[in-house]
C-alpha cells in the first residue's frame, strides 16, 4: 500500500493537527515507511507460535498489604515549614476560577 499526500492530509484532519504544507512530503514518506513496516510484521508466519502476554517470566512482585502503625502526626509534621490544624500548609498552585 502506498500512502498518498491526500491520505496524510485526511489523517491530519482527523487527528485535528495542522502541519505546514512544506512538511507534507516528509510526512508522506514517514507514513509510507510505517505502513510498509507494519505490512512486513503482519507477513511473518506465526503458525505454531503460542500467544504470550509477556515477553519473559514476569511474576507478581508486589508484597501483601500489611497494616502497620503510621507516624504520629506531631512527628510527621515536625519538620514542615508551615502547618495548620494538623495538616501541611503549602502554597496555592491552582488559580482561582475566574
Amino acid at each position: 500500500m502506498n500512502i498518498s499526500k491526500e491520505d496524510v492530509v485526511k489523517t491530519l484532519r482527523l487527528a485535528r493537527l495542522e502541519v505546514p504544507e512544506s512538511e507534507l512530503p516528509d510526512l508522506v514518506r514517514e507514513f509510507d515507511s510505517i505502513v510498509k513496516y507494519v505490512e512486513a510484521v503482519a507477513a511473518v508466519d506465526l503458525r505454531g507460535v503460542e500467544p504470550l502476554s509477556h515477553g519473559g517470566d514476569a511474576r507478581d512482585v508486589f508484597r501483601d498489604d500489611v497494616v502497620t502503625p503510621s507516624l504520629p502526626a506531631d512527628v510527621a509534621l515536625g519538620n514542615a515549614p508551615d502547618t495548620a490544624g494538623g495538616c501541611f500548609r503549602v502554597p496555592r498552585v491552582i488559580a482561582e476560577p475566574s
